[in-house]
């Protein structure tokens, strides 16, 4: 019994360092447009970069790996519009699987409410049992919905971190006060290598 007990503890330890991280990526049509000079679209660049770190990082034993990784879509769909959300990676999947071919796959179409977004991260992450729980929003800044700072205030009530990547030449409105009523952080991307350097 003593050697079950310090293995619960040890486990629970284990999970008190480590870090559940979920990628929110915009799936909106004006996230095909090319980003800045570069030859990808703004959803390419991070879809490239999503599955390079996948593929050199993803091992077996998923549960107790350090760093778990989530990657979910938004958009804003029909009319009326209805955010549809797609759970490329699931943050804690059932059965441990790597199905790179959604994330390949993932294209921008409709528009964008990042309230809901919001609101959706807070659904998976509140679940979470790790000590560190981290959001990337990833976005070009498109927002057809009401303003997000009420959502991003109880995120930073629960405690997760919050890291705003915005894609393009210039900074939205939305995305800055996400950043700023979580007490997160915000970064400007405008080419593929601050894609990869921002988001990993």
């Amino acid at each position: 019994m003593a050697t079950e007990g310090a293995q619960t503890e040890q486990m629970s330890l284990k999970l008190a360092e480590a870090e559940d991280r979920l990628y929110m990526i915009d799936g909106s049509r004006s996230m095909n447009e090319r980003l800045g000079r570069e030859k990808l679209s703004k959803v390419g660049a991070v879809k490239q970069t999503l599955m390079d770190f996948c593929s050199d990082n993803w091992q077996a034993s998923y549960y107790t790996w350090p760093l778990r990784i989530g990657i979910t879509g938004y958009r804003l769909l029909g009319t009326p519009g209805r955010t549809a959300f797609e759970e490329i990676i699931p943050l804690d999947p059932e059965p441990v699987s790597l199905e790179l071919w959604r994330l390949r796959e993932f294209s921008g179409r409709g528009g964008a409410i990042i309230r809901d977004a919001l609101v959706r991260a807070m659904e998976i992450l509140r679940e979470s049992p790790r000590g560190k729980r981290k959001l990337v929003l990833i976005g070009d800044g498109g927002d057809a919905g009401p303003d997000p700072g009420e959502e991003a205030r109880e995120l930073g009530k629960l405690g997760v971190e919050v890291l705003i990547v915005e894609l393009g030449e210039y900074s939205s409105h939305p995305m800055r006060v996400v950043a700023k009523e979580s007490g997160g952080k915000y970064l400007l991307a405008k080419t593929q290598d601050e894609v990869r350097r921002f988001i990993l």
